[in-house]
């Protein structure tokens, strides 16, 4: 797996010198905690979770983050002790690796990577069985 940190500079008063989200070139489907938060357009947040091969899937809603969404997104829908991975765009990712340094800089089991790849997931058998046909 290939990681790379976020270019955010953390908070070194707060004990964060070394924390950041960092990205990686994995596929976001193999890892056991998924959040994938995507902008609306209007309305407000709405979370949708999914069961995906044993593994447990968050798709969130926004329209807009600010810090206090983003504190209320890493409380309540990330797991605080151990690795979370995430696909959110650049427009939130900033306030969100912000607010990660900023609150949970000394929580080291506390652990985001981002993604930017998605594979589609196929759970019934005839689909995978006609997949595999035609790609051998």
């Amino acid at each position: 797996m290939h990681c790379q940190a976020n270019t955010l500079e953390p908070n070194e008063s707060e004990g964060g010198a070394d924390r950041s989200i960092a990205n990686t070139e994995s596929v976001i489907n193999i890892f056991k905690t998924q959040i994938i938060v995507k902008k609306e357009t209007s309305g407000s947040m709405k979370i949708r979770t999914t069961k995906i091969f044993n593994n447990n899937r968050k798709t969130i809603y926004l329209k807009e983050i600010d810090n206090q969404s983003a504190t209320m997104l890493l409380k309540n829908h990330f797991n605080p002790n151990g690795l979370n991975v995430i696909i959110i765009g650049d427009e939130f990712l900033h306030i969100l690796t912000e607010t990660f340094i900023n609150m949970f800089s000394n929580n080291l089991k506390f652990k985001i990577i981002r993604w930017k790849k998605m594979v589609e997931d196929i759970e019934e058998e005839d689909k995978l069985a006609e997949l595999i046909e035609q790609e051998h």
